[in-house]
């Protein structure tokens, strides 16, 4: 296997993935932003990049990170804000500086989510494909997407 993705389980792809691993290229871990707007910037606490999705190159650059990451999480892994920490999200603040090879996906139709929706201007091209500031929309992060019941579906909590 040469990338592994971690995908959340409330993530939905609205078209093909191809533009992350364009994005990622040649490197080693790719990381995405939250790209909180202004008015929620107070919620980079939690922060700066979200772990909804996570692309690891089967390299020492990537294991490198991937041990690491499991040493601290293995410290200290709470969903609560604490001494710069919450839960196994706050440890990516620091990877571009940390860690070689790590880029940040920068395609504005990938990570898409409540907690920045409302910055975007949505649009359909001829095909019915959902765009975002113009780009396809790759992927929506619903956050605690919950099954009431068969007929009732909460998009986010």
């Amino acid at each position: 296997m040469e990338i592994l993705t971690y995908v959340d389980s409330d993530i939905f792809f609205f078209s093909s993935p191809d533009p992350i691993y364009d994005e990622l290229g040649d490197q080693s871990v790719l990381i995405h932003e939250h790209r909180f707007p202004p008015r929620l910037a107070h919620l980079v606490e939690y922060g700066r990049y979200n772990v909804g999705l996570l692309c690891f190159r089967n390299d020492s650059y990537s294991i490198r990170v991937l041990n690491w990451w499991r040493e601290r999480c293995l410290e200290w892994c709470y969903c609560r804000l604490e001494n710069g920490k919450y839960a196994d999200q706050a440890y990516l603040d620091d990877w571009l500086t940390r860690f070689d090879r790590v880029v940040v996906l920068r395609n504005v139709g990938a990570g898409v989510a409540p907690w920045n929706h409302e910055q975007y201007v949505y649009s359909s091209d001829v095909s019915g494909r959902v765009l975002v500031n113009g780009t396809p929309l790759v992927f929506y992060h619903y956050h605690s997407l919950t099954f009431v019941n068969p007929g009732v579906i909460i998009p986010v909590k």
